[in-house]
């Protein structure tokens, strides 16, 4: 089901909270995306975060949330973002998430 939905409607939301300059950042549908599959889990981030780490039990997030296997965002990661968008904003798009999926 996942991957018939088109997320790209988020980078349209946050995109002014985000500038052309500066170093590369993580795809924030990715981070939003693996925020929503740990609340679906009943899992605390930092609980989500080791099992997104894991070699097997993560490679479904991993892959269907775009994170390379490489380069796992760290905990702070998530918190960067949801600061950087705003609490709102963050929310507004969770929301939406829920109901897509459900």
């Amino acid at each position: 089901m996942w991957c018939l939905v088109d997320f790209s409607f988020i980078r349209s939301i946050v995109a002014g909270a985000y500038s052309t300059e500066g170093s590369s950042c993580y795809d924030p549908v990715s981070l939003i995306l693996v925020d929503l599959f740990g609340s679906i889990e009943g899992c605390t981030m930092n609980k989500f975060h080791d099992i997104l780490e894991e070699k097997y039990q993560g490679a479904p997030y991993r892959y269907f949330t775009g994170i390379n296997n490489m380069c796992i965002p760290c905990e702070a990661d998530f918190s960067n973002l949801r600061v950087r968008i705003g609490e709102e904003r963050y929310d507004e798009i969770l929301c939406v998430l829920v109901e897509i999926f459900l």
